[in-house]
């Protein structure tokens, strides 16, 4: 399957087959070697990857930044959740379930597999309006979003998309607010920066004429006493040096924070001119066609509802494939999304009538990985053979790794919100490359490039390690591990048949123990997943502040 870029003139996130590594980290790898370079029209962005918790306490963050505990954002779902009325009669409210479904939605406000739509961003109160819609919403949508007691059902039966349309299409009704909004604070923050840059002018300006008018009464017999320190100055310098000493950590931090603000103000497009004047005027007449125009490259009714419905079948494959990922597994290792933008949420018409399909593939081995995220810059971090695939113009794969390129700032404010243009990885093409180079590899390379079992390393003074006593060398028989023997870890173990490598890099220096423990180790059989909580739970006692009890309530 050849992938094909789309030469168009702004690209969004990059996304890659055959690997459930975020694709974004190319595009973040790229943009961390080559912030250094950057001009007009050509900026980066970062984001991050996060696991299931730690994905939905971040998001709990953004919202309520002085909240310190997983335990208080379940609480306030729980409010949320006793604030719905009026239930479907099929269903009964469950904290449990309602959480699952919280999750879900949080996907349309920003993951990192598939583009955020631009209705919805964060920082303007995503999250409480999702919830908000959720709530009002709940008895027309017929019940829960996501079963995920149905986790590894085929067909993505776990995700009702009937429901899910219902629901996104509802928040879709707002677009029109959002966009209006959105609008009239970017006017009113440019307004304000121009008019301060006016004042900071003015203020320079008469900065100057006093500091001219300072250097004209100033004789050149202060000069020489200045230019001239007698003893006592030098004793006061002299002293000032030792007091330095004790003042390097200070002066280093203040620094970094100096150092800190300038990149960020040099990062602030609207501070620094270089905003691309916005020509998608969301909210304004037209916004829809002059956005499939720019970002799809289509234009006419025809061309663009062909396109939004490629787009619709895509982006609901891509929230099954991340709903799956977080709950149970890799759905599919070749999937990826085609586009680099998303939908508006009131053009995910036809959610419903998706069938949603994967075959699930192979992972990359962990050169061709590194070789399909990486950038030039970091050749050096892959073999000799491998890096000149990337440095090399007589490369066939030289087209992956571009030096240059265009990144899409539109509607942004910082640089580092900008969306990179790189092009889409063609993995036939790759693994055609590296698969003639793997008699160029060392043997030690060829060891950490190869599919292997999994290695369990323990210390010899742990518990664990005494388990490892019973493994017969002579009949190698698997040993089935007791979680409260092993602190908590479960699985199949089977002797080493084969001698470790130790670290390809030197790191005896800061051993302090090099009594290690290897053997194979199988993970256990997967069971059923159980959306909700285990009988012996304990749980917390629910307590909100006040405060913050007021804030999410208002909000919703």
């Amino acid at each position: 399957m050849h992938i094909h870029a789309r030469k168009q003139p702004h690209t969004t996130t990059f996304k890659h087959p055959q690997t459930y590594t975020n694709n974004k980290d190319r595009e973040l790898i790229f943009h961390s070697h080559d912030m250094r370079h950057f001009s007009k029209g050509k900026r980066r962005k970062r984001q991050a990857t996060y696991s299931l918790w730690v994905f939905s306490s971040l998001i709990w963050c953004s919202t309520f930044p002085l909240l310190p505990d997983v335990g208080l954002y379940l609480t306030l779902v729980h409010t949320c959740t006793q604030q719905i009325e009026d239930p479907p009669k099929n269903c009964s409210v469950e904290f449990e379930r309602i959480i699952d479904d919280f999750i879900f939605i949080c996907f349309f406000a920003g993951n990192d597999f598939l583009p955020h739509m631009p209705t919805l961003e964060i920082h303007e109160g995503a999250i409480d309006l999702l919830m908000n819609v959720y709530k009002k919403e709940f008895n027309k949508l017929g019940g829960y979003l996501v079963d995920m007691s149905r986790i590894g059902e085929e067909h993505a039966a776990f995700l009702k998309l009937s429901r899910v349309e219902k629901f996104i299409l509802a928040v879709g009704a707002y677009e029109e607010k959002i966009f209006k909004k959105r609008s009239e604070t970017r006017e009113r923050y440019l307004r304000r920066l121009i008019r301060d840059n006016e004042d900071a002018k003015r203020e320079e300006v008469n900065a100057a004429c006093y500091s001219d008018l300072d250097d004209e009464n100033t004789s050149d017999c202060t000069l020489l006493i200045k230019k001239a320190p007698d003893s006592k100055t030098l004793s006061v310098l002299v002293n000032n040096v030792s007091a330095t000493h004790a003042e390097i950590e200070q002066n280093t931090k203040d620094l970094k924070n100096e150092l800190k603000r300038c990149i960020r103000e040099k990062c602030d497009l609207f501070k620094s001119g270089d905003f691309l004047i916005d020509k998608i005027k969301l909210g304004t007449p037209g916004f829809k066609e002059r956005y499939f125009k720019a970002k799809f490259s289509v234009e006419g009714p025809t061309d663009i509802e062909c396109k939004r419905k490629e787009i619709v079948q895509k982006y609901t494959e891509g929230l099954v494939w991340v709903l799956q990922y977080y709950f149970s597994s890799v759905a599919s290792w070749t999937w990826f999304y085609p586009f680099h933008y998303g939908p508006f949420a009131s053009d995910l018409k036809g959610m419903g009538q998706v069938r949603v399909k994967f075959e699930k593939g192979v992972p990359f081995l962990p050169l061709d990985q590194l070789l399909s995220v990486l950038p030039p810059a970091s050749s050096h971090a892959l073999p000799k053979a491998y890096s000149q695939l990337m440095l090399d113009e007589q490369s066939r794969i030289f087209d992956f790794y571009p030096q240059d390129f265009e990144v899409d700032t539109e509607g942004k404010r910082f640089m580092w919100q900008g969306i990179c243009i790189l092009s889409w990885i063609d993995d036939k093409r790759l693994v055609a490359e590296t698969r003639e180079l793997k008699n160029e590899l060392s043997e030690n390379e060829a060891i950490r490039n190869s599919v292997k079992a999994d290695s369990l390393l323990v210390r010899s003074a742990s518990k664990l390690a005494e388990k490892f006593g019973s493994l017969s060398l002579d009949t190698n028989l698997p040993c089935k591990l007791e979680t409260r023997m092993s602190d908590g870890i479960g699985g199949i173990l089977s002797l080493c048949d084969e001698f470790v490598e130790k670290p390809c890099l030197d790191i005896s220096d800061n051993k302090k123990e090099d009594s290690v423990l290897c053997v194979y180790y199988e993970l256990p059989a997967g069971s059923n997943h159980i959306p909700g909580l285990l009988s012996d739970v304990k749980l917390p006692e629910k307590f909100v502040p006040e405060n913050h009890s007021k804030i999410f309530v208002d909000n919703l």
